[in-house]
């Protein structure tokens, strides 16, 4: 199956909000540590964001990042709220 790419998302390979909190429980359930997604968990999850999206550093420049840190403590109350923005 093709990954999805900008050019080709549809609606049947995109998750929702409610989805990716969905799944966030369904993880947590499961997991043998960690039981609720806190701020370390939200933590931990925007730097392995980064590190997998640019683990070269190419991608992304000083300037992006600095936007994209207002979320690193709010990951876990974004997907508690299903607020994808």
């Amino acid at each position: 199956m093709p990954r999805p790419s900008p050019t080709n998302l549809t609606h049947k390979n995109v998750l929702t909000c409610a989805e990716v909190r969905s799944r966030v429980r369904q993880f947590l359930d499961l997991h043998y540590s960690f039981r609720n997604f806190d701020t370390e968990l939200s933590r931990r999850t925007y730097k392995k964001i980064f590190e997998t999206l640019d683990s070269s550093k190419y991608y992304f420049i000083e300037s992006d990042l600095a936007k994209f840190n207002q979320y690193q403590d709010k990951i876990d109350v974004m997907i508690a709220r299903a607020d994808c923005k």
